[in-house]
């Protein structure tokens, strides 16, 4: 387990938004909402530093075909940042799942974004199937949202809907537990022993959470045996993170219609 200064993750933030090459105004509001939500309190004294010191790096190349590998450099830098004493901290899977969430956001995965985070997962030394569990809830959520938003549009009576949409609803809450142990496993696991015994994260998913998950589950089934490697001895500043981290998979809103990032939540680190 490793920990980041939160400047430094919302600097990733920013890099990840920008790795296709320009940032629209409405992905600039988006970093805006994240910055403000993980570090309320300091986010926009930093703002303006942060977005200069990206762009900047952005500028070292004029080649398009150098684009990525500039945009690899500012991420590195920023991962090896050292924290101050008094810095806010971010916990690695809670940095890696935030940043699925602004890929997944808008709906598409871009090859590039899974390029950078995955690069990102190994110098976290992440194992590879706590990432792959990620990835598979994430992608499990989205299905169960389209499905659930095709249903309250679909202009089927109110009697046939309701339950279908209830039993997406216990789905997605399904996921969001799911995915927020996966996340506590990090800070709160005093033992590595006691996480050599746990099971993969759809193994007791109850008859009624099935048709989409399993859809999902058929494509993409990673074991979860690698999560024991990601506990590493938990230090000072792992009490001020664990508080958080319970709370980086919020709970989810019933409302249709909702984006991925207002399921899951940002993670607020002190």
């Amino acid at each position: 387990m490793k920990y980041y200064s939160v400047k430094s993750a919302v600097a990733v933030f920013y890099y990840l938004l920008s790795v296709d090459n320009k940032i629209l105004q409405e992905e600039l509001r988006k970093f805006d909402e994240i910055g403000a939500e993980i570090d309320a309190a300091n986010f926009m004294s930093y703002r303006n530093q942060v977005i200069w010191r990206c762009e900047n790096q952005k500028r070292t190349t004029n080649y398009a075909k150098n684009y990525y590998d500039v945009i690899s450099e500012g991420v590195d830098m920023e991962l090896r940042a050292v924290i101050g004493d008094n810095e806010n901290v971010i916990a690695s899977r809670l940095l890696i799942w935030n940043l699925l969430v602004i890929a997944y956001s808008d709906a598409e995965y871009h090859p590039t974004e899974r390029r950078l985070i995955e690069q990102i997962v190994r110098t976290s030394e992440m194992p590879t199937s706590v990432f792959q569990e990620m990835e598979l809830l994430i992608r499990s959520a989205v299905e169960v949202e389209n499905e659930r938003n095709w249903l309250s549009y679909s202009g089927r009576p109110y009697n046939e809907v309701a339950p279908r949409i209830e039993a997406l609803n216990r789905r997605i809450a399904y996921i969001t537990e799911s995915a927020k142990k996966l996340i506590d496993d990090e800070v709160m696991t005093p033992s590595i022993e006691a996480l050599k015994i746990k099971t993969n994260v759809f193994d007791h998913v109850e008859g009624a959470v099935a048709p989409v998950t399993n859809r999902v589950r058929e494509r993409f089934e990673p074991a979860t045996s690698g999560v024991s490697n990601a506990v590493a001895p938990v230090g000072e500043k792992a009490g001020e993170v664990f508080e958080s981290a319970k709370a980086a998979v919020s709970g989810i809103a019933s409302d249709v219609g909702k984006s991925l990032g207002g399921f899951f939540g940002f993670g607020k680190k002190k």
